[in-house]
């Protein structure tokens, strides 16, 4: 049985607007947000670029044609290597037409690759047990060493792919043959934040629905928000950029009911539930707290924002611990789901006895929420203080990325940068549509508000580098969780001391010299 965390009183927890998770914006100097349109222009993202509001899979509006054409790569088969587990099931072969709307998708964005190129695709599953995103990298290591290349193309969770870039495991994808990154089909928010020095290693965007699915936000069950006679209006909270930390301290406050006698168990009606694991992360971004920043030649350095850490750890501890109306569930690392207590926050949310909930947009899938009596609306995670501008969206650092394995032979990279190329493009073409109009709007969410929600939090992502190297880099971006997790503010000294600084820049420093060595500049390197 899983230990349960109480916090009671005395103890102190694409319309176009994914557009935006994929196309360009200037970078910023430390975390990079998402451009809000598709073409680079200022368009509103309730539009798209051409004013038009059609949501068809065919729409203009997602159509960004590739400049690959058609080629006959004489049916060979393309082996692409995924991650064995639910969350990446129907990411990269769907079997047959189901008559969902997703799976039929992105089996018609195959066949149409398939076609187009005369290639075949296969999905190659590797992994079992807690932790299979790390047995596709281990198979290009193997590979290597038996001078062997078991597949063509690896698809598999950024930070535990982009990690084993310093070994010189992953092909840099700028040097591959009808490869266009900077298509509007491709992440530029990712080619900004993962390129380092000349080259770029993996790429992300719609190719897979995992960079969509992944994206955290608030829950909200608006007929439990509304059973108070004095409820506010908090899709204006957060127009008016009042949606802080301490804002959704005070409303989850005011929403506990104890239901069956028995002080704060997990029966009872709480203003918030959450965790305090995964669902830490997401304050990097919605506090606008930075790790890792870019250098003039493209390269990172540590730049942790203390002040800043310090002050959003102080308002999180608050909401988590001194707050009569949250309650925490604990992580199942026991569950080879991965999902873990994401599950259980879910199905709190699902069982109607929740206010508030963080939890990933996947989880609107969910046949427990998908069947929910009640109504709810999505918000962004809550900001530090209304002193910030903007509301940041965060990324589950296990969202999937695409990379060659340097032990394909350069022979086969003509035919592979075409092939990731033209499922980029028939992904946004083809699945983006299917997933982000007619699933996530008028499937799972039936009001504009919520449309409106979603579209400026996928149109306002921030994404670190200090969040996708962190397993190089003594899992950085973790020791927040650590923090929140035992409920002691002056753990920050510690995990982010001076001295903890100095290691990660040594661990950054020396994976860029390598990176550096495998770019062609030892000078740099021994500089």
């Amino acid at each position: 049985m899983n230990r349960k965390k109480h916090i009671g009183s005395g103890v102190w927890r694409v319309t176009i607007g994914f557009m935006a998770v994929l196309l360009t914006l200037s970078a910023f100097s430390a975390c990079k947000k998402e451009n809000p349109t598709g073409t680079g222009d200022e368009t509103s993202p309730a539009t798209g670029p051409s004013g038009s509001q059609e949501t068809t899979g065919e729409s203009s509006i997602y159509d960004i044609p590739d400049q690959v054409g058609e080629q006959d790569f004489g049916g060979e088969v393309i082996r692409i290597a995924s991650t064995n587990r639910e969350w990446y099931a129907d990411e990269v072969v769907v079997p047959r037409m189901t008559g969902d709307v997703i799976d039929d998708a992105v089996f018609k964005r195959n066949k149409r690759v398939e076609e187009r190129l005369k290639v075949s695709i296969t999905n190659i599953p590797m992994g079992s047990g807690s932790a299979p995103q790390y047995a596709v990298p281990d198979a290009i290591r193997n590979d290597r060493q038996a001078n062997m290349s078991s597949f063509d193309i690896a698809w598999n969770p950024v930070y535990s792919t982009i990690m084993y870039t310093s070994e010189g495991l992953l092909t840099d994808l700028l040097t591959v043959p009808n490869l266009n990154l900077s298509a509007g089909y491709w992440s530029q928010l990712f080619n900004e934040t993962a390129s380092i020095g000349n080259a770029q290693y993996m790429a992300a965007g719609p190719i897979s629905l995992s960079y969509y699915r992944y994206v955290f936000v608030t829950y909200v069950n608006k007929n439990l928000l509304n059973s108070h006679d004095d409820a506010p209006d908090l899709m204006e909270v957060v127009r008016d950029g009042d949606w802080t930390l301490d804002y959704q301290y005070e409303l989850a406050s005011q929403y506990y009911r104890d239901v069956d006698g028995i002080d704060h168990n997990e029966q009872d009606v709480y203003g918030f539930v959450s965790s305090a694991y995964l669902n830490v992360d997401p304050y990097w971004s919605s506090c606008e707290i930075n790790i890792l920043t870019k250098t003039s030649d493209n390269f990172y350095e540590y730049n942790l924002s203390k002040e800043r850490l310090i002050n959003a750890v102080d308002k999180i501890l608050r909401l988590y611990y001194n707050c009569d109306g949250t309650y925490l569930y604990t992580p199942d690392f026991a569950d080879e789901s991965g999902n873990g207590e994401q599950n259980q926050i879910a199905e709190k949310f699902a069982s109607q006895t929740a206010l508030m909930a963080t939890l990933r947009l996947l989880h609107v899938e969910d046949e427990s929420v998908r069947n929910m009596t009640d109504k709810y609306m999505i918000l962004p995670i809550a900001k530090l203080d209304a002193s910030q501008t903007e509301y940041y969206a965060y990324q589950h650092d296990s969202f999937t990325g695409v990379a060659i394995p340097s032990t394909v032979s350069a022979d086969k990279h003509a035919m592979l940068g075409a092939v990731l190329e033209v499922m980029a493009s028939e992904s946004y073409r083809t699945v983006t549509p299917a997933y982000y109009e007619t699933a996530l709007k008028e499937r799972y969410m039936d009001d504009p508000d919520s449309w409106e929600m979603l579209d400026m939090i996928t149109g306002n992502i921030k994404m670190d580098a200090g969040v996708l190297y962190t397993k190089v880099l003594d899992s950085v971006h973790q020791k927040l969780r650590t923090i929140i997790n035992n409920d002691k503010q002056n753990l920050v000294a510690s995990r982010y001391s001076e001295q903890v600084a100095e290691q990660i820049r040594g661990l950054l420093d020396e994976m860029q010299d390598k990176i550096k060595a495998l770019q062609g500049n030892p000078a740099e390197t021994a500089a």
